[in-house]
Order: C-alpha cells, then sequence, then structure tokens
C-alpha cells in the first residue's frame, strides 16, 4: 500500500506541472541502464499510425457517454453509482496513443492513464488524480490497429471504489509516440551523419468528457 500511495503521488506530482520537459527525456536516454534491451519492449515499430488520419494522438475514440439517463430520458452528465452493476458502475475511456513501451521512462515521460476528480473547493478549481492505471480499480486494455496495426488504442475502465466521493471526474491519459515523418526524418539523418538518431518523441496528454460520480444511494 505504501508503494501505491507513493505511486499515485509521483503521478499526480508530474501531471500538476507544466508538459512533459524533453531535457528530462534525453537525460534518461543518455542512461542505457535504465532502458531495457529484450523481452517485449525490444519490438516495437519504428513508427506510431494515427488512425484516424485526422484524429492526434491523445485524442479520445471512444469515452463516458456525454449523457445519462434515466427512464428512457437524457439526464445531463454521465452518472456512475458506486457500486452499481453494468454500465452504471462504470466509466471506460478509449485513446488514440503511441505504443506503450514506445518510452519506458517514468512519469511524466512514459505512457500511463490517470482518474482525476475535479476540486470545486478551491479557486480556481482544480483536477486532482485520485487513481492510475495501478489502481486496482483501474483495468487498461491495448489494442493494435489502423494501418498495418501500426496505431495503439489504450481503453482505461474505472468502477469507483466504495468511500469514492461524490463528484465531477475524467479519465485521462499521458504519452509518447513516434510519427512516420518523424521516424523518416530520424532515419535519413541517421544515414547521412552515419550516427544513432535521438528518438524524436511527440509527448502528448488527452482527457475524457467529464462525468459525475454519486453514491448507490443519490
Amino acid at each position: 500500500r505504501k508503494k501505491k500511495r507513493k505511486s499515485s503521488s509521483l503521478v499526480e506530482r508530474t501531471l500538476a506541472g507544466a508538459e512533459a520537459d524533453p531535457r528530462a527525456y534525453d537525460e534518461f536516454r543518455r542512461n542505457r541502464e535504465t532502458r531495457t534491451r529484450d523481452g517485449p519492449q525490444s519490438f516495437v515499430p519504428p513508427f506510431d499510425a494515427r488512425w484516424p488520419p485526422w484524429a492526434r494522438f491523445g485524442d479520445v475514440l471512444r469515452g463516458p457517454a456525454r449523457f445519462g439517463t434515466k427512464d428512457g430520458k437524457k439526464t445531463g452528465k454521465k452518472i456512475l453509482r458506486v457500486g452499481a452493476r453494468g454500465d452504471d458502475g462504470e466509466a471506460r475511456a478509449t485513446f488514440l496513443t503511441g505504443r506503450p513501451r514506445r518510452c519506458s521512462a517514468p512519469p511524466p515521460l512514459g505512457t500511463f492513464l490517470v482518474v482525476e476528480r475535479l476540486d470545486e473547493g478551491l479557486d480556481p478549481p482544480k483536477w486532482r488524480v485520485v487513481a492510475d492505471d495501478d489502481d486496482v480499480s483501474t483495468i487498461v486494455e491495448w489494442e493494435p490497429h489502423g494501418f498495418l496495426l501500426l496505431a495503439s488504442r489504450l481503453t482505461l475502465s474505472w468502477r469507483p471504489p466504495n468511500g469514492a466521493e461524490p463528484g465531477t471526474y475524467r479519465l485521462g491519459v499521458s504519452g509518447a509516440a513516434r510519427s512516420a515523418s518523424s521516424a523518416f526524418s530520424l532515419f535519413t539523418r541517421a544515414f547521412r551523419e552515419n550516427e544513432k538518431p535521438e528518438d524524436g518523441l511527440e509527448f502528448f496528454r488527452g482527457f475524457s468528457e467529464p462525468f459525475e460520480v454519486r453514491a448507490e444511494s443519490e
């Protein structure tokens, strides 16, 4: 449990600031001891496709419904009830991402998913991380798709645990990808200069539509 709190705190601290600093990634890249040389990390396609082509990395391909329903009528935001079964008790969002193992650096440089709650007690209100993809309340699914299966979809499913505070929530992703144009540019530069190119990664973030979480009795 102590390790879990430390992990969530790390994610919250990194997401609270600005976008990932490319200089931090350069330092990680130079430290070869931190990079995996074999296993699943050893084979990653040279680039990540965007599929559909007009989408951007971090875009939501499928997300929590914009509207909840009651007696067949729209009721505003999607509403989850703690402890409810089926769709009434689960939020799911699918994001267009790079390969999850494109960058194995720790947050905020690698790929990870979060659940955030809007803290309306602050002025102005601020999103705070309440769970990440290492939490027992979340499930992560990865699926290759699109052109030659070079695109990636990451789906985060979250069921509010007992004791979850009522309020407004959203699902989010942060990650790294390499576009086809970046991969081609890196290849030609390495060919001309006869040296190993830089990684040329694009760091991205994306969030789902907000939804409401309520106690089962509400």
